[in-house]
This record gives structure tokens, C-alpha cells and sequence, in this order.
């Protein structure tokens, strides 16, 4: 299936939008959403079920301290034994729901890399028959060097988003459900703690800003360094003598 995909997206003159909308992050969620609907959107589905069954772990784990607890108890104060059934029915809960985070996370990621490697492919390939087409004006502007660096680097994170794109979304639900939680748990003495996760949150926007700020400047250096490499490999080829076509 993976591999029909692929050979349609190369093959096929589209995707107009995907091309279109892949320089801008929203215009390019929205390409990714219509172009692979349901895969897509599915992997983040399995996202908001595994971290709902993530969070929700440990109440189990609480429930069955206190039914070992309440069984120790118990037996120390010589009153009747609960039987083992609770317990034994919710350690086998806890397994099957760690099991089923496990499942979920994997189709998360195998979804969302499957859309991410389909995208890049057609986008690859519509960069190498844009390149084919361009005139020599056009190739004194983008050199090898250019298109190459797009490759390695800017349509690579076309793959990259498509598989961390669902983490920016859920996340937000996995934070409301956290503070439920506490909330039910602790009781108001857990909103300290929440106050600075939610106040950490500018402070990490803020450095992740300044890392793609100096991606940016370092992308600069790269055109170069690469401009540069592919100029060496085609003088050294130049200079190194040819094989001969009919060994003896």
C-alpha cells in the first residue's frame, strides 16, 4: 500500500496544494488534512487515547495500593480477608491499558510517518521536475547547492511535523485532564504546581523561537558549505581520469 502511494504521488501531476502550501506551517497542516484526511487525522486520535489512558494509569495503581493495604489491614486486625478478585481484576486492567498506550503510540507514529514520508516524496519530486523546467536565469538565483539543501532539510521537516504536529494539540488536552485529575485528588493545593507549568509555557516558546532563529542564520552556512562541496566533487571528477569502457 505504502509503496503504490508513493508511486501514485510521483507519477500523478499533483499536488498542487501540498506544493503550494508547504511554505507556510498552517497552509501546510491544511494540505496534509485534505490530501491524507483520515490517516492523518486518525494518528491523532490515537494520540488523545493513549494519553488518556496514560494519565488515568495511576488512579489504578492508587486503587490497587489501597487494596493491598486494606487486605494487609485486615489480616492484621484479624477481620475477614477481601478475596483476591479486585485486585487481580485490576492488575490485569493495568496491564491491557499500558498495552493499549503501547498500541495507540505506535499507530500514532506509524500513521503520521506514513503521511510525512508521502508528502515528502511528492514534494521531492515535484521539486526535481520544477528543477528540470527552470530557465538559466532562474539557475544563477537556485543553484545545485539550493535545491539540494531544500531536500536535506526544509522537506525533511515536512516529516517531521507531519509526525509531531498532533503533539502540539493534544497536549493541551492531556494538561486538562492532568489538572482534573490533581484537582480531584489533591484538591486546590495542586494549582501551585499547575500555575508554573502554565507559566513555563511562554518561557519554552520564547527559547524555541530563538533556536530557529539560529537555524536560520546556520542555514546560510550549509548553502554554503554545500555549494562548496559540490563544486569540489565536480572539478575532482573532471580531473580523475575515466575508466576504460572495455577492460581486457
Amino acid at each position: 500500500m505504502l509503496g503504490t502511494s508513493v508511486f501514485s504521488l510521483q507519477s500523478s501531476p499533483w499536488p498542487p496544494k501540498l506544493v503550494e502550501r508547504a511554505l507556510t506551517p498552517t497552509l501546510c497542516t491544511q494540505a496534509l488534512s485534505e490530501t491524507f484526511f483520515w490517516p492523518f487525522w486518525s494518528a491523532g486520535l490515537y494520540k488523545v487515547v493513549s494519553d488518556a489512558a496514560q494519565t488515568t494509569s495511576p488512579l489504578v495503581s492508587r486503587e490497587i495500593i489501597r487494596f493491598v493495604q486494606s487486605a494487609y489491614s485486615a489480616q492484621r486486625a484479624g477481620e475477614p480477608v477481601p478475596g483476591p478478585g479486585r485486585g487481580v481484576a485490576m492488575a490485569v486492567g493495568l496491564f491491557l491499558m499500558q498495552l493499549f498506550v503501547s498500541v495507540c503510540m505506535n499507530n500514532t507514529f506509524a500513521r503520521s510517518g506514513q503521511c510525512g514520508v508521502l508528502a515528502r516524496a511528492a514534494l521531492i519530486s515535484s521539486l526535481y521536475r520544477k528543477a528540470f523546467k527552470m530557465s538559466n536565469k532562474a539557475r544563477t538565483d537556485i543553484s545545485n547547492a539550493k535545491l539540494v539543501s531544500h531536500i536535506s532539510t526544509g522537506i525533511s521537516r515536512i516529516d517531521w511535523a507531519s509526525t509531531f504536529f498532533h503533539f502540539a494539540w493534544t497536549c493541551i488536552i492531556q494538561l486538562v485532564e492532568v489538572v482534573v485529575i490533581l484537582l480531584c485528588t489533591i484538591g486546590v493545593s495542586s494549582l501551585p504546581g499547575v500555575a508554573i507549568v502554565i507559566a513555563a509555557i511562554p518561557l519554552q516558546t520564547w527559547a524555541m523561537k530563538q533556536l530557529y532563529k539560529g537555524r536560520r542564520i546556520a542555514q546560510k552556512h550549509t548553502d554554503a558549505r554545500i555549494k562548496t562541496i559540490s563544486e569540489l566533487r565536480a572539478s575532482t571528477s573532471s580531473l580523475s581520469p575515466s575508466p576504460p569502457l572495455l577492460a581486457s
